[in-house]
């Protein structure tokens, strides 16, 4: 091992094997915002109390800091251990053991920016204006027990709670290994989708209402009556069931799924902050009003960079 260091050391450039010293004292931070903006990552409520102390360089990640942050509420407080950066743009949880699915923070930025950006919802089934300030995106699985839970509760709260302001994508993330017709399922909500969108949430609910009596082997029969009774186009559903390239487009959302590091369903992410397993309405109502309010502060800070003032005869 230490000859094989030694080689590729050598086939380093001389600027990379002599780099300067890192400094030992750690970037400026803004406290307040820093506090605030922790809140928002782990989702803590604001009478979570959050105080830093001295960042020193780190052992475990040599040219970082690391900088100990006590968390407290009530008669209860622990202390989190994060890594800064030497730009003090990025942060390190030490420490992962939530269901965020990321441990890399973005300071400077939105946190969930990257995540976001990784997710392919173009073309996919919705339901809320293209433009709401939030998002929320759930890899699912028609034959998933706890998909068929969430679902309900996404379909009876999300859109009347916040009429105009979320958006509900579904992806296909279909576990074969264990559900054997979950493909079947996906496949057929691909093609309902393709006579309108509308349809598709209705074959969405039916699917997961319909759950504990459907099977692999009476999965068709069941499908083509229920389509027979909504007026969708038979000849054209079973031309798009045998089509390849549907069978393909949702192996490759399978595929999008696990290279995205997801290993079960359902699995949400709202405005990319990816939350694993079942989410009761309540908890789940807090993480999209606390996105709600940080996309309110997020854009009335943009608006009030940008924005002059110019004298005029009325009181500003």
């Amino acid at each position: 091992m230490l000859a094989l260091a030694a080689a590729v050391a050598g086939f380093l450039p001389l600027n990379a094997q002599k780099k300067p010293p890192a400094s030992p004292h750690p970037p400026e931070i803004n406290q307040v915002e820093l506090a605030d903006y922790l809140r928002y990552v782990n989702l803590w409520p604001k009478e979570v109390s959050v105080q830093f102390e001295k960042a020193t360089p780190s052992k475990l990640l040599p040219g970082f800091f690391d900088l100990p942050v006590k968390v407290s509420a009530g008669h209860t407080a622990i202390t989190q251990m994060y890594l800064l950066a030497p730009d003090g743009k990025h942060l390190i949880r030490a420490q992962a053991g939530d269901r965020l699915g990321k441990i890399v923070f973005p300071v400077d930025g939105y946190p969930f920016a990257a995540e976001q950006a990784r997710l392919k919802l173009d073309g996919r089934p919705s339901v809320g204006p293209a433009d709401a300030p939030v998002t929320v995106a759930v890899f699912s699985d028609f034959q998933c027990g706890f998909c068929r839970e969430e679902a309900k509760i996404l379909r009876s709260n999300l859109i009347s709670a916040y009429p105009g302001k979320v958006r509900l994508v579904f992806l296909d993330f279909p576990l074969t290994q264990i559900h054997d017709w979950s493909q079947q399922a996906a496949v057929a909500g691909r093609c309902v989708a393709a006579q309108g969108v509308e349809k598709f949430w209705a074959y969405h609910d039916w699917v997961f209402e319909e759950q504990p009596a459907i099977s692999a082997m009476n999965f068709n029969g069941k499908f083509l009556e229920w389509s027979g009774k909504n007026g969708l186009d038979a000849l054209q559903l079973g031309r798009c069931q045998q089509d390849p390239s549907v069978n393909a487009a949702v192996t490759a959302s399978f595929q999008d799924a696990l290279d995205l590091g997801l290993t079960s369903t359902p699995t949400l992410f709202i405005n990319g902050r990816q939350i694993g397993g079942k989410l009761e309405w309540q908890a789940l109502k807090q993480v999209i009003d606390m996105e709600l309010d940080y996309v309110a502060a997020a854009k009335k800070k943009q608006e009030e960079c940008c924005s002059v003032s110019l004298p005029g005869i009325f009181k500003q």
